[in-house]
């Protein structure tokens, strides 16, 4: 069964000021980005959950084809109730890449590289597959996140905070090295872009 991605776009975007899906970069908008990545990456399913600027990012992007749109209709409560709502959109039963739109420049080597890994390692239900760097004395994990089935059916709506730190300590993870590089949101810039 192929893994689809879920990209996270519904939250009111506060310290930015507008809708980050629709923040440009390079002459693309983040959610142009994001989504031809995954594209470029091969035959994969693209959920877009959106809330807050729904009807303005679907505005501004009605060419954006291959998707299919999310509303989550509970995303005050948070990132947690906009992966649940693309869960329930892609299959409740099933792995899936969760790719927040606050890291839009992910490169399709990137996606083909994790969902590779993810199914040379036996596709661990109870998983987690993140790109990472290296630091001094620790890993910085980063976007977007393939998560097995059975710890997707653990997320509590009502303990976001709770949800990462329960995948990082119960799980199994594994994080193939990817490029050094990384890509930070700074209001309003990307820090570096991955060639």
């Amino acid at each position: 069964m192929s893994v689809p991605i879920v990209v996270l776009a519904a939250g009111a975007s506060r310290r930015l000021g507008e809708p980050k899906a629709l923040a440009r970069i390079a002459g693309r908008t983040a959610l142009e980005h994001l989504v031809g990545a995954a594209h470029a990456a091969g035959s994969v399913t693209v959920y877009v959950v959106v809330g807050a600027h729904e009807r303005q990012i679907r505005a501004a992007l009605p060419d954006l084809r291959e998707v299919l749109w999310v509303q989550s209709p509970d995303w005050k409560r948070g990132r947690s109730a906009s992966i649940l709502a693309g869960l329930s959109a892609a299959g409740s039963n099933r792995d899936v890449m969760i790719a927040p739109i606050d890291v839009p420049l992910v490169r399709s080597s990137t996606i083909r590289a994790l969902l590779s890994g993810w199914r040379e390692h036996g596709a661990p239900s109870r998983g987690w597959l993140a790109p990472f760097i290296q630091g001094k004395s620790t890993k910085r994990y980063g976007h977007p996140v393939v998560v097995g089935k059975d710890l997707l059916a653990e997320i509590d709506p009502d303990a976001p905070s709770k949800n990462c730190a329960r995948m990082r300590s119960h799980s199994w993870a594994y994080a193939p090295t990817m490029p050094r590089c990384s890509t930070t949101w700074i209001h309003p810039r990307i820090s570096s872009v991955c060639e």
